[in-house]
């Protein structure tokens, strides 16, 4: 009985041996048979091989050393490159309507599963008598190339958006327009002295351009540009030229090109018409200047009738006050201002022309958290010598002989940062309607960073007072957008806090977080520092900046303007560090408590901030599905990357039951037994990623062949023992099902060990009583196994 057992035995060992050989094997032809990875382009002379089928095995080719390579690099068949050369049998066409000059039939396209495979076959195979080239097939991007129509666009007379002869110098427009020319519910308000809106490079007529806007210093709602030229400093036609740059209607065979072909502008006339003259005393000509309470009244009617971006070319200077001062004169200004930033809107104002006389700071591009303060740059890629500067300044833009829109319908060539300033504000235009279509939601902050960080630097690396964070490129913040890369925004809360030092005097500059501006004693400074990983991790480092307007952190500076700040550093694929203060101020020069943290608590600070770049979804994707592969059980892989396709396999023993590349995909029992489930992701930046396999078993557990019984430790009380039962390992099994005749099952049911209680009626120990089990899993039980 024995030698059965053990022949048995053996014979079993033997079949799941061989079994285990040929799902190997399988495994093996199932991969070589993946779509591949890389392709190889390899061009053979005429002779190599006969032209007359699309698809070629290796043993075609005439060359041994050849066929030699191929057979080293496993490399069994290859596909004809020019396909349409051959009818839908795969035989070649016997009348080809084209020259054939080069063979072109010699161009073969060869897939492998690993580069590396593919660079060491390229290395060997391009010392071969008789072929010619041999490189990786890889990819280009292609674009349309847009260049519009506009005559002096064509003459090159616009420079401004597109300059051949002066690289880097223009806002690279092409490139831009050959990802987004502009949407038309992009609303730019031009805050001026009004726009000729019946202007024909302007508006077709119908004012579906150059929308019903308002005239906030005449108090009326025509916002027409009718002031009158009777003096050099007058608005007069200023802002029908502003609106040009902006969005002249652009690729109509007519006058000049704009920044956005299609926008809608809204003109907002702030400057009032006639003005005081008392004679020998007072002659104010009011189309030179502009009324604050005007100006405040123009921006709060652009956010409230839904512009997107408001453009402000126009300055008035300091008078020698701090930031302060001005905020405390003009209150309903800066409140104005403010307001609109807290509405989402993107605000770009010029910072004037005055560098040769005093350079001061002007308003109210000086109110730099909220607005984006534009300076001049010319065809050389130098600062336009007027142009001011100063740490506030965000970018430069072209500013000098920029060729526009004149009122009456004509043309003109102007020069000053109140046309850099509508370009910045066409640009943010861009960006938005970029943002629109792909609906990542963009912020007034995401639009300030991203003009900032892909601006073209001119003196030195980074920002400096002359030209901020350099001339403003169209292309870049576009392709910054564009696909594959991503926008992501997240906010964090707190992280750890250190007390650095105590400050004996704090000088807040302005009202902000419920403190007044003023000079504050005995304030403790606290660093917050914190590691931030990605949810997702990306192909390559992303651009990552603060959204201050939706954040609590602030700088370490004294004195302190309560400007929101944060320190991001050392950014990788996987994350940065994250560095900022805040502050508890305890009194105030009066000695008067104020024991106030500003701007939050630690563990209630934040920074919000946006993350763009290409993610690798691949580095997180996952495989999920149940374990046990049962009729119609269905597998999915996580987080795909967006526009990538699966490749399954799976073991000898699993059939997949729907259409390759499905996610979820389906599968089912061939046999019983031990396999695994695998997905390639095709696409993204990795290329091709194989996920780790997932092990499951096929079906039904195996029926068990054997229960093993243990004296339970020889306790035995009366006539009651105790025995305990345990089944060999059932692979597949995830619950058991004991049965127990004459004995009780005390512990141990539902798993592959159990402990039995039996009674001897005779009380002679003559104990008699068997033992059967049945395993199973979510795909059914075993047959039932039993011994007595």
């Amino acid at each position: 009985m024995k030698k059965i057992y053990y022949l048995f035995t053996g014979v079993i060992v033997l079949v799941l041996f061989i079994a285990g050989i040929y799902q190997r094997n399988q495994r093996t032809t199932q991969n070589e048979n993946r779509p591949a990875v890389v392709t190889v382009l390899l061009k053979f002379e005429e002779g190599l091989f006969s032209p007359n089928t699309c698809f070629h095995d290796a043993k075609d080719i005439s060359s041994p050393s050849v066929r030699r390579i191929f057979k080293r690099y496993r490399v069994k068949s290859m596909e004809a490159v020019f396909k349409n050369r051959y009818s839908e049998t795969g035989r070649l066409k016997k009348e080809l309507s084209k020259s054939n000059s080069y063979f072109l039939e010699g161009w073969q396209k060869i897939g492998f599963d690993s580069k590396e495979v593919a660079e060491n076959f390229i290395t060997t195979i391009r010392k071969q008598p008789g072929v010619e080239h041999v490189l990786f097939d890889e990819p280009f991007r292609f674009t349309p190339d847009i260049a519009p129509n506009d005559p002096e666009y064509q003459n090159n007379n616009q420079w401004h958006l597109n300059d051949p002869f002066h690289p880097n110098a223009d806002i690279d427009a092409e490139a831009a327009w050959d990802i987004n020319t502009g949407r038309n519910d992009v609303v730019i308000a031009i805050l001026d002295g009004g726009v000729d809106y019946t202007h024909p490079d302007l508006d077709p007529g119908d004012r579906s351009r150059v929308i019903a806007g308002t005239d906030t210093g005449d108090d009326d709602n025509d916002p027409m540009d009718n002031l009158p030229y009777n003096d050099p400093n007058s608005f007069a036609g200023h802002g029908t030229s502003i609106a040009g740059v902006v969005g002249a209607i652009t690729n109509n065979g007519e006058q000049v090109a704009g920044v956005m072909w299609n926008c809608r502008i809204m003109p907002v006339k702030m400057i009032r018409s006639g003005g005081i003259r008392i004679p020998h005393i007072l002659d104010w000509n009011w189309s030179t200047s502009a009324f604050p309470s005007d100006v405040a009244d123009a921006i709060d009617y652009a956010v409230n009738n839904g512009a997107h971006v408001i453009n402000m070319s126009y300055s008035f200077p300091d008078k020698g006050w701090p930031v302060n001062e001005v905020a405390l004169r003009i209150p309903l200004l800066i409140q104005a201002i403010d307001n609109a930033y807290r509405n989402n809107v993107v605000i770009t104002a010029s910072m004037g022309n005055s560098f040769e006389t005093n350079n001061s700071t002007r308003y109210p591009a000086g109110f730099s958290e909220q607005i984006i303060a534009v300076g001049s740059s010319t065809q050389q890629r130098i600062k336009a010598a007027s142009s001011n500067t100063g740490s506030h300044i965000s970018v430069v833009a072209p500013g000098v002989d920029i060729r526009t829109t004149e009122r009456g319908g004509g043309l003109r060539t102007v020069s000053g940062t109140s046309f850099s300033a509508p370009l910045t504000a066409g640009v943010a235009g861009l960006v938005i309607s970029q943002g629109k279509d792909r609906q990542f939601n963009l912020t007034n902050d995401d639009v300030r960073h991203i003009l900032e960080l892909t601006a073209v630097d001119i003196y030195s690396v980074g920002f400096d007072n002359e030209s901020g964070n350099g001339i403003v490129n169209a292309g870049n913040a576009l392709q910054l957008l564009d696909e594959p890369n991503e926008v992501f925004h997240y906010n964090n809360i707190g992280g750890t806090s250190v007390k650095i030092k105590t400050i004996d005097k704090w000088e807040l500059l302005s009202n902000r977080w419920g403190l007044a501006a003023g000079l504050y004693v005995n304030v403790n400074q606290y660093k917050i520092t914190k590691h931030i990983n990605f949810d997702v991790p990306f192909c390559e480092p992303p651009q990552v900046w603060m959204r201050e307007r939706q954040s609590k952190c602030l700088s370490a500076a004294n004195p302190n303007n309560g400007r929101l700040y944060s320190r991001i550093t050392n950014v990788s694929n996987t994350g940065f560090d994250l560095e900022y203060y805040t502050y508890y101020v305890r009194k105030n020069l009066l000695d008067q408590d104020i024991n106030k943290w500003i701007p939050a608590a630690p563990a209630s600070t934040n920074v919000a901030y946006t993350v763009v770049g290409e993610p690798n979804f691949a580095g997180v994707a996952g495989l999920s599905g149940p374990s046990f592969v049962c009729s119609n059980s269905a597998y999915t892989v996580t987080n795909l990357p967006p526009g990538a396709t699966i490749t399954w396999d799976q073991s000898f023993g699993i059939s997949r039951v729907s259409p390759q590349g499905s996610n979820p995909c389906t599968f089912s029992p061939r046999f019983m037994g031990e396999g695994w489930i695998e997905a390639t992701i095709n696409g993204g930046c990795g290329g091709s990623y194989t996920l780790p396999w997932k092990n499951v078993w096929i079906g039904q557990p195996n029926t068990p062949t054997e229960i093993i019984p243990f004296w339970n430790n020889g306790m035995e009380f009366g006539s009651d023992s105790y025995y305990d039962f345990r089944v060999t390992t059932q692979p597949g099994a995830s619950y058991y099902t004991w049965n127990v005749g004459g004995g009780t099952i005390i512990a141990g049911q539902g798993t592959d060990w159990i402990t039995v209680r039996t009674f001897d009626a005779t009380g002679g120990n003559n104990i008699n009583f068997s033992v059967g089990l049945q395993v199973g899993n979510s795909c059914g039980l075993s047959n039932y196994f039993a011994r007595t």
